[in-house]
């Protein structure tokens, strides 16, 4: 697979404005398994997806990844005596309340409990492992700098999503809006998302009590005749911090750039400063084929390899 001869190198990681306050980096991760399932099948994501945050986010405090269990969903290709230097595993144990079905499979349900990782940072930033940066960020593109988040405008569209209009949503659950929230990695505020979790028992006890997320989502939100996506967390989250006067709504699309995984050709002279490559594809034969072309993408963004990796590895 040939590299385009349009590609534009990456920008050197530049910083000009160091955060007034701790801001980590959490990333929810499924493992290193190989499957037709394109929502957990592993294509190295996150391995470029890191080597982007350290090197276009240099700033940021500490870095978090939350997999299933550990030692078995510990990357092969982390540094057993350098990784933790800057990054922590996080089992689902420590952070699902006590007496909750494990593994849970839903990222919906995992993103309800991030806030509960052992001294995680009041700001942190959320991101899932198909997010890239492909420019230098500063910490102003996730808060102000008085620590505010800033959030999809979007949050102003937010209503009862009931499909059927003779019944009402469930007593207990918050507004909702009917399409999903940009893919891009998320600012959040510790205490405010716990403040969420506790206004909300009902609703987040019925989307913790699913615990695989088929494909975007949409087959549970039946159960109570809602409009799809009825579990994503982030506009909601979003729209309780702005209602707290805690977050300021923006364009977050500006800078963004979502891609299919059989298109990323297309993106190599400007993939913007916020990238998602969603890996759709469905035919098993041409898996391979795909891995191939994202890690040449990969690789030809992300050279570096940084000290907390196996220096060895071929991956």
């Amino acid at each position: 697979i040939d590299v385009p001869n349009t590609l534009v190198p990456p920008l050197p990681a530049v910083v000009t404005i160091a955060p007034p306050f701790p801001i980590d980096y959490v990333f929810s991760w499924a493992g290193e398994k190989r499957e037709l399932n394109i929502r957990t099948s592993n294509n190295n994501e996150l391995k470029y997806s890191l080597r982007s945050v350290m090197k276009y986010a240099p700033w940021i405090n500490r870095i978090y990844v939350v997999v299933h269990s550990l030692p078995e969903n510990k990357p092969s290709w982390f540094n057993d005596s350098l990784y933790e230097e800057k990054i922590t595993l996080i089992t689902h144990q420590q952070i699902f309340p006590q007496g909750s079905k494990l593994p849970n499979k839903n990222s919906n349900a995992i993103e309800t409990c991030i806030h509960n990782i052992p001294r995680l940072s009041e700001h942190y930033v959320y991101s899932n492992d198909d997010f890239f940066l492909c420019s230098p960020t500063e910490y102003t593109d996730f808060f102000t700098p008085n620590g505010k988040a800033k959030v999809s405008d979007s949050i102003f569209s937010m209503k009862d999503i009931i499909l059927d209009k003779t019944k009402s949503i469930p007593n207990g659950f918050p507004k909702r809006i009917g399409r999903f929230y940009p893919h891009v990695p998320i600012p959040l505020l510790k205490s405010v998302v716990s403040e969420y979790v506790d206004t909300y028992p009902k609703y987040i006890k019925w989307v913790r009590g699913y615990t695989i997320r088929n494909m975007i989502g949409c087959d549970m939100c039946a159960e109570f005749n809602l409009k799809c996506p009825c579990q994503q967390q982030h506009h909601t989250m979003a729209r309780f911090m702005y209602d707290k006067d805690l977050a300021v709504p923006t364009n977050i699309w500006s800078d963004h750039t979502y891609i299919d995984s059989f298109n990323i050709e297309n993106i190599y002279s400007n993939p913007g400063k916020f990238l998602c490559i969603n890996d759709n594809e469905l035919l098993a034969h041409r898996r391979d084929y795909i891995q191939e072309k994202m890690n040449v993408f990969f690789k030809t963004f992300y050279p570096d390899i940084p000290f907390y990796e196996v220096h060895s590895s071929s991956i």
